[in-house]
């Protein structure tokens, strides 16, 4: 069995101020909109349309969702990169042009977190092991996330509390886990909550003075 050692510190690296974590009014807002089963459940990827992301995977899940629990999904994906045009493609050739929304990148910011906060649940489907700062300015919108499991997001799991986990590279376990979250909001509600709890705890403040405690233990010594 493997020896971590006191000194090894696990190390996140979130970007956001404090003043853009999702406020309590913003939080139960979107949990009233949420608890609404009869609404669509607003899932997101944001970030680089790149091969390794996953995000045709994404399309297929929601497809095979949508099979069984038919308009009860919708799925916004912000962002560009090489694979925009295969994935517009693979869209229309599912005939999900109703279901799946494509939106340009938007700069770091306030306007960020505004399309941030309106949704509900982000994906995280890559191929190989994968550590995004999305992840953090996500669980700061209040978004909790449906993730392969892969050690970062299984260590995050554990952590935050705010993470769902499916088999790695499962494409049918995580459309039967959409299709799961559709119909039964309750998961996800206290998950939003431990989300921005866990955003809170983190912020970039909070990390850069924390590092700086370790560097000056270390100097101690």
């Amino acid at each position: 069995e493997m020896c971590i050692r006191d000194s090894v510190k696990n190390i996140y690296d979130p970007a956001f101020p404090p003043e853009l974590v999702a406020s309590d009014e913003t939080i139960e807002r979107k949990i009233e909109i949420l608890a609404d089963s009869s609404q669509p459940l607003k899932l997101l990827y944001f970030g680089r349309y790149v091969a390794y992301k996953g995000i045709d995977r994404m399309i297929e899940a929601l497809r095979i969702a949508l099979q069984t629990a038919p308009g009860s999904l919708r799925l916004y994906l912000m962002g560009a990169g090489p694979q925009e045009e295969a994935l517009l493609a693979l869209v229309k050739n599912y005939d999900l042009q109703d279901a799946v929304t494509f939106g340009e990148p938007v700069p770091y910011g306030e306007l960020f977190f505004e399309k941030l906060y309106s949704q509900h649940l982000m994906l995280a489907m890559p191929l190989s092991e994968d550590t995004p700062r999305s992840t953090w300015d996500s669980f700061a919108a209040g978004l909790p996330l449906l993730a392969f499991d892969t050690h970062y997001y299984r260590s995050l799991a554990v952590s935050t509390g705010a993470v769902d986990l499916v088999s790695w590279s499962s494409v049918e376990e995580m459309a039967k886990r959409l299709a799961h979250h559709a119909r039964n909001r309750g998961d996800l509600i206290k998950w939003s909550r431990k989300a921005v709890i866990a955003a809170r705890n983190n912020t970039q403040k909070i990390w850069l003075d924390r590092r700086l405690e370790w560097i000056n233990e270390i100097m101690d010594q």
